[in-house]
């Protein structure tokens, strides 16, 4: 999720943006007296919140069953040579509470035709005969 600060926002900035907010499709929080009071987002974001199986989100402290700490961030290089996606797991330490990175995969960009049916891409075989 974005950084908290960036999508808190108070009631009078709401009451004047909010049809900016539901047209953009934007996620606020909205807070009152510095407290959080509520939480307007896109229903198909809710939607997906709401049916997630996953044992965490990311950037989120998740706990094994051993109590070991980790967090996952998903990173997207923007270089357009070098479109790829880097998946990288972080350890907390016990006596710290710092993150140490543990892990990092890295994920090419796939090419197109991967997104196409077997018989999808023999027809575009045929059609560039």
């Amino acid at each position: 999720m974005k950084n908290l600060e960036e999508i808190m926002i108070g009631i009078s900035e709401f009451k004047k943006n909010v049809s900016e907010i539901i047209n953009n499709k934007m996620t606020r929080i909205i807070m009152k007296n510095n407290k959080p009071m509520s939480i307007i987002m896109p229903y198909e974001e809710y939607n997906f919140l709401k049916n997630n199986k996953n044992i965490g989100n990311l950037g989120q402290d998740i706990t094994l069953d051993n109590g070991v700490q980790m967090k996952i961030e998903i990173n997207r290089t923007n270089e357009k040579s070098d479109n790829r996606i880097e998946i990288e797991v972080y350890i907390k330490m016990k006596t710290s509470n710092e993150y140490k990175l543990y892990s990092t995969q890295i994920l090419t960009c796939p090419r197109i035709e991967s997104t196409y049916t077997q018989d999808e891409l023999i027809k575009k075989q045929i059609e560039n005969m």
